[in-house]
């Protein structure tokens, strides 16, 4: 066994996926299939079972997998120490990051932090805003951004931004206009989902009319600005364009409701070099 090895079996138990698990490992699906298959046959046990909804780690598939985390991030912090200490400021960040905000607030945030330390490299993956706390548990990522404040302590806590949300649709039209207009939606974590439930029913009696469901907020975008229908988007991904009807998305009392940006991390995490070099950056960074 090496340190190959307790990668692939700690991302197959992160991922739960072996599609994403290639994907994430760049290798082919037969590869690793046949690598997990030599793997069990090295140790001599089944460490993974297939079912309907993927696969599923066996009882003592889940005891391998907690000692495979340990080997694997003990060797990557190791690797991270030696280079802290050869070099002025080397190493890699691992961030995980709802989609909004890998496309359109990290990067200028990351060219900014490079220009200072170009000999750090960053590894994102993109999930839902919900899940990233969960994956922060892994110790894998350095740093999670969300989009939902969490009750965590404040030092674990950074804002980085606050945007509005609004309606969007290509031709003018008034709130109350809402019921009877077709809607482009797309899937977004549970918080998002119920706080635009509560705001619905908190304005309307009649439920909306869902024209198209998407998978993604870039694609209900593109639909919305070509006129399929209208949609609730966060601002900062609303270009300067004249030809859309934008209507801030506004509470009870008449304010508009906002919708911010954080960035957490766990403790221990800002005993390293590296990542509390980019934690000090981020909290004075201004977007």
């Amino acid at each position: 066994m090496d340190t190959q090895d307790w990668e692939i079996i700690y991302k197959l138990f992160l991922y739960k996926n072996i599609t994403k698990t290639a994907k994430e490992l760049y290798v082919s699906q037969p590869r690793l299939t046949t690598k997990i298959k030599a793997i069990e046959e090295e140790l001599g046990v089944t460490l993974i079972e297939r079912n309907n909804k993927g696969i599923e780690f066996t009882s003592i598939g889940n005891y391998v997998a907690q000692y495979a985390q340990e080997r694997f991030n003990d060797f990557r912090m190791f690797k991270e120490d030696i280079h802290s200490m050869t070099y002025a400021m080397v190493g890699n960040l691992r961030i995980v990051a709802p989609y909004v905000v890998v496309k359109y607030q990290l990067p200028k945030m990351i060219l900014e932090f490079q220009k200072l330390h170009p000999m750090v490299t960053f590894d994102i993956s993109t999930i839902h805003s919900g899940e990233v706390a969960n994956y922060l548990k892994s110790h894998f990522y350095h740093f999670g951004f969300i989009r939902n404040s969490l009750e965590l302590k404040p030092e674990n806590m950074v804002r980085i931004e606050s945007s509005g949300i609004s309606i969007v649709y290509r031709e003018k039209f008034e709130l109350q206009d809402l019921p009877r207009l077709k809607r482009i939606d797309y899937r977004t974590d549970n918080y998002y989902h119920n706080f635009l439930e509560e705001w619905w029913n908190s304005h309307f009696k009649q439920p909306g009319v869902t024209s198209v469901q998407v998978s993604d907020l870039e694609s209900c975008r593109e639909m919305i600005f070509a006129g399929l229908g209208y949609g609730i988007l966060p601002n900062l991904v609303l270009p300067d364009k004249h030809h859309l009807y934008v209507h801030p998305l506004i509470d009870a009392a008449g304010q508009p409701f906002s919708r911010h940006t954080w960035m957490i991390c766990k403790d221990n995490i800002l005993q390293r070099p590296v990542p509390k070099v980019f934690y000090d950056f981020v909290k004075n960074y201004i977007v």
